[in-house]
């Protein structure tokens, strides 16, 4: 008599990697805050696989049901993935050039505005979840607005110092030639 083979081969399924452990030692770039938060792991995100699962549906904001800020609990800071740089909902990878140190007062200082800002929604009526992705795309926003300022304006301000830079420069150099007559001709 045989028995008949398992439906699955047993021994081969990986155990998903659990959500990193909250840093022993909260760090900030700015002062640490009077109250500190707590820590959660981000939602429906799989830390094995450094994805976003399918995320859940939450419905709009209504208007409506805004009220003025009543007491709440604070919502969590979020954990970063591992080796990742998580300000709001932009994600990217740790640059070779930035410290463990600075990678985690980032994550912590960024996780930490973002948690305030849900915070005050969640207290005006805003449901917890739309609250956390309000918060992340407004923080996440505003990065990305404010790195594309700075490059569109950091062009043109370094054309136009250059080139007074330069005919400054240009000036003062035949002025000197011409004054004391220092230089060879």
């Amino acid at each position: 008599m045989t028995t008949p083979a398992p439906s699955t081969q047993g021994g081969t399924t990986s155990v998903p990697k659990p959500a990193p452990a909250p840093p022993a030692q909260q760090i900030y770039w700015t002062p640490p805050p009077a109250q500190q938060r707590q820590y959660a792991p981000l939602p429906d995100y799989n830390y094995d696989t450094n994805r976003y699962e399918r995320q859940s549906y939450i419905p709009p904001i209504d208007p409506l049901a805004l009220r003025a800020p009543q007491p709440v609990t604070p919502e969590p800071i979020f954990l970063a993935p591992p080796e990742k740089i998580m300000i709001g909902d932009i994600h990217f990878n740790q640059p070779n050039w930035v410290t463990d140190d600075d990678r985690e007062r980032t994550n912590n200082t960024a996780g930490l505005i973002r948690s305030e800002v849900a915070t005050f929604y969640k207290s005006v009526g805003v449901e917890a979840s739309r609250a956390d992705r309000v918060a992340a795309a407004q923080i996440g926003g505003t990065v990305a607005g404010a790195a594309a300022g700075a490059a569109a304006g950091a062009v043109p301000g370094a054309l136009i110092g250059g080139t007074i830079g330069g005919l400054a420069g240009a000036a003062a150099g035949v002025w000197c030639r011409c004054r004391f007559r220092c230089c060879p001709r």
